[in-house]
């Protein structure tokens, strides 16, 4: 076992796990407002996201919906 220790004294240990890293599956997931649905969706795949600007955000669904439509 891996331990840091800091000039205050403070210490972190590393603790060896067998499962697989949880946090890299729950890192693929977005909650967001979409703008092509009007609501909050929760939970999504990033990959099934379209980033339109910093702050706005689509799903891909709703997106290729609004293209089709032009």
């Amino acid at each position: 076992m891996s331990k840091i220790e800091f000039i205050n004294e403070n210490t972190i240990e590393r603790v060896e796990s067998i499962s697989e890293n949880i946090r890299s599956e729950r890192s693929k997931l977005l909650s967001f407002y979409c703008y092509g649905c009007k609501c909050v969706h929760s939970g999504f795949e990033i990959k099934d996201i379209v980033f339109i600007g910093e702050e706005m955000y689509m799903c891909k669904k709703s997106f290729e919906e609004i293209m089709r439509n032009r």
